[in-house]
């Protein structure tokens, strides 16, 4: 078990569990039957399980440990849908907690149930989309992410998804002749334009969007170069603001402004960008001989 990574997905699975649940609670009607009430309860305290795992995570209790209570909690969603078979919230997350260790089999079936109880519900067209990439199913996948952002085209995540899926996997799309050759950067380039658009303020958002600039087949290093000003201007951390002056500094080499390259490489102290930096300084060094 990669423990960042499941950490990571946990606390996200337990914040998204414990807006549904409270829905599902606070919110229900009342006539809602005692049956629907404990069936709500007994997630509600699954979730809390998932919520003392992370806890264990945090406090550094062994790899043996954490898979042990893991297994528990699997298993305890397996009885609850067992005796709450249409118990939708049930199986999303279920799913989202099995795939968040790494039970992408069984995460993929519990999606596939609750695509049948609600075929309409981007967040399950997520997953099955993240799900079926992770096995190579990319034309599968692709039809899955697609149909998310249809679904909810004012969610950044589901544009930023699809935009990491075709800059990962849209050679392969396009060597299998489901995309034009090309098309994948260029599709990917404008989702993650629409995902922070959706989210301005993002530094992530913001990165993964002027680095699909950079990675089309013929960049237009000006664009390349105002892009990443605008997300140093985002900046929050001094690596945040040092790696993107990198990035701007990089640009302005290709377009041949030296001078104003050099104003944008210094200072640069940060001891893990110091190889890119000294890899950008001989760049200029040679840029600027010939």
């Amino acid at each position: 078990m990669n423990q960042t990574a499941h950490k990571t997905g946990l606390v996200s699975l337990i914040l998204f569990g414990a807006s549904l649940v409270s829905q599902g609670v606070n919110s229900a009607p009342d006539d809602l039957s005692t049956a629907e009430t404990v069936a709500d309860r007994r997630l509600a305290e699954i979730i809390e399980a998932e919520g003392d795992l992370v806890r264990a995570s945090e406090a550094g209790t062994g790899e043996e440990s954490l898979l042990l209570k893991a297994q528990e909690i699997a298993t305890r969603y397996e009885e609850f849908l067992e005796n709450n078979p249409d118990h939708l919230y049930g199986w999303i997350l279920c799913g989202k907690f099995l795939y968040s260790i790494g039970g992408d089999d069984r995460s993929f079936l519990a999606f596939q149930k609750a695509e049948s109880l609600s075929p309409d519900l981007p967040v399950v067209q997520r997953y099955l989309g993240l799900i079926l990439a992770d096995s190579q199913e990319y034309e599968l996948a692709l039809a899955y992410h697609l149909r998310a952002v249809e679904l909810d085209p004012k969610e950044p995540t589901y544009h930023d998804d699809l935009g990491r899926f075709l800059q990962r996997y849209g050679s392969s799309l396009e060597a299998d002749g489901v995309l034009e050759e090309g098309r994948a950067s260029v599709l990917a380039g404008e989702s993650f334009a629409l995902a922070f658009d959706l989210e301005p303020e993002s530094f992530e958002r913001g990165w993964r969007w002027a680095e699909a600039f950079t990675d089309m087949p013929d960049p237009d290093w000006g664009a390349v170069a105002g892009a990443w000003e605008r997300v140093n201007g985002l900046s929050q951390t001094k690596i945040e603001r040092e790696a993107t002056r990198l990035q701007v500094a990089r640009a302005l080499i290709e377009l041949g402004d030296f001078k104003e390259a050099q104003k944008w490489m210094n200072p640069v102290s940060t001891e893990v960008l110091q190889p890119s930096l000294e890899q950008l300084m001989k760049r200029l060094e040679k840029s600027a001989k010939n």
